[in-house]
Parts: structure tokens; C-alpha cells; sequence
């Protein structure tokens, strides 16, 4: 199971209680094969 499909709801849930806007933006890292949401704190 992929780590966003067991993780992915609780943790966005958690940073949106907290303040953060969630955008679809997606952000690549050369070095790894890993997609990031952008985050930003309000």
C-alpha cells in the first residue's frame, strides 16, 4: 500500500485544522520518484 493512500486524508485533515491551505500543485525532486502537495501556512 502506498504511503498516500494510508496516510495521505489524515495528515491533510490535521495541517488544514492547524491553519494550512492545501493546493493541487505538485512538486518533482530529481533525486527520488517523490510527489509532494505544496504546503503554505496562513
Amino acid at each position: 500500500m502506498f504511503a498516500k493512500d494510508r496516510f495521505h486524508g489524515i495528515v491533510k485533515t490535521a495541517l488544514q485544522k492547524e491553519g494550512w491551505t492545501i493546493t493541487r500543485n505538485r512538486t518533482r525532486f530529481r533525486s527520488q520518484a517523490l510527489l509532494v502537495s505544496s504546503l503554505t501556512s496562513a
